[in-house]
């Protein structure tokens, strides 16, 4: 039997930030990717929006550095919950389970201009994820 992989990678711009759970350990992200699409001979972009959730480490960091509009890049997994509605409709909706995230805001990575103030536990950021810098070679 063939091996499977459940991954996925986005990066887009906050939009909504709800903590939720016991001592707020978990929060629901909301992240909006814009996609090209040419309509005659202009181009327009749609605005396409993503539901995401994090536990622990990873949803304290995002609600103590995330703000509405920063730009995020996620790497986790798709899930699917399944549930009956109050009017009695099946409902499956599709989101992400965050294992990882980068923040980034005006060039600097969230965290890092205060890295002396970031709670231990708190991953740092890793890497340069911003598209508009130059490649290294």
């Amino acid at each position: 039997m063939a091996k499977t992989l459940n991954f996925v990678s986005l990066a887009g711009n906050i939009g909504n930030i709800n903590p939720f759970g016991k001592d707020n350990n978990g929060v629901n992200v909301s992240v909006a990717t814009q996609e090209p699409r040419k309509e005659g001979n202009d181009w327009v972009e749609d605005t396409v929006w993503h539901n995401a959730t994090a536990f622990g480490h990873t949803a304290k960091y995002i609600q103590d550095y995330a703000a509405k509009g920063d730009y995020i890049v996620i790497h986790g997994k798709l899930t699917v919950r399944e549930y009956t509605d109050k009017a009695g409709n099946k409902q499956k909706p599709v989101s992400i389970s965050i294992k990882e995230c980068v923040l980034k805001s005006k060039g600097v990575s969230k965290g890092q201009e205060q890295a002396d103030s970031r709670p231990a536990t708190s991953k740092k950021p890793e890497g340069n994820t911003d598209p508009s810098d130059d490649l290294p070679f």
